[in-house]
């Protein structure tokens, strides 16, 4: 029966409850007939017994409805956090391409003037480069290497822009 519900086809659930009141009536009035051979249910003991069945039957199915709706809940909760990871890993591969093209033409140029921070740039690539591939797929990140990380980004991008700008970083 609960697939009938399940699948919206209410009207075949609705007849298969009726029939299953109707069985139910019938089945108790036999046992009570047998039990008490001078026994006679009235209409009210009729209405009584339906009555009994219907609010066991409608106890039954808010149990299933209330479990339906709880795991549906959870599936939804499930569901946005794969798209908020998502998200997030697309703007790290949109973030990670830049940052090592930018960086790389950055090296270049430095190399062709023969400059002394190469040697520094290329360091500070590594490690942003290395938290990015070994860091970024887990769930929790040290604190203490999201600030190596932040300070090697900073001092990157200070390299590149020399004397052009400006940047005060502190941690407590």
């Amino acid at each position: 029966m609960p697939k009938f519900f399940d699948k919206k086809k209410y009207t075949t659930y609705f007849l298969l409850v009726l029939s299953l009141i109707w069985g139910y009536n019938l089945v108790t009035e036999e046992i009570a007939t047998y039990l008490s051979p001078n026994y006679k249910i009235t209409t009210l003991g009729y209405i009584y017994d339906g009555l009994d069945f219907i609010l066991f039957t409608v106890a039954v199915a808010s149990g299933r409805l209330v479990r339906k709706y709880l795991h549906q809940e959870k599936l939804i909760t499930q569901l946005k956090e794969k798209q908020l990871q998502t998200e997030i890993n697309f703007l790290k591969s949109q973030i990670n391409p830049h940052l090592l093209f930018n960086t790389l033409n950055t090296l270049y140029s430095y190399s062709l003037e023969k400059s002394p921070d190469t040697p520094k740039m290329i360091l500070k690539l590594s490690e942003i480069m290395r938290y990015m591939l070994y860091q970024t797929n887990k769930k929790r990140v040290p604190l203490s290497k999201e600030i190596t990380y932040i300070k090697s980004y900073v001092e990157l991008q200070l390299s590149r822009i020399k004397d052009r700008g400006k940047v005060d970083l502190s941690f407590d």
